[in-house]
């Protein structure tokens, strides 16, 4: 990425391309992101791809938590399939394995 470096009144003295965190690292507060249009472009699809997939983490692991109470409530049910039946009895062998 492209920083300008400022000075201590806030004129810029240098524009280098570097990582984020060397130019944190070494002109803590005295630097600004120089935005490329074609980079603003690039940035905002990069994050837009970091949120979609962060989301996508957060359904499967709120639905990998949900699965087990679902099944185990299903195959309580009297007309619970002996396909669902046969899985949670498995799982429940599995369970017993587990070192608590």
């Amino acid at each position: 990425m492209r920083y300008e470096i400022l000075d201590d009144e806030g004129k810029v003295i240098n524009t280098i391309v570097a990582d984020p965190s060397f130019v944190e690292a070494n002109y803590p507060g005295k630097y600004r992101l120089v935005v490329d249009p074609n980079e603003d472009a690039i940035l905002v699809a990069e994050e837009a791809a970091r949120v979609e997939a962060e989301i996508k983490a957060n359904l499967r692991e709120i639905d990998s938590r949900s699965i087990r109470s679902l099944r185990e409530y299903i195959a309580k049910k009297g007309d619970a399939s002996e396909y669902l039946k046969t899985y949670e009895a498995k799982a429940g062998v599995e369970r017993t394995k587990l070192v608590k």
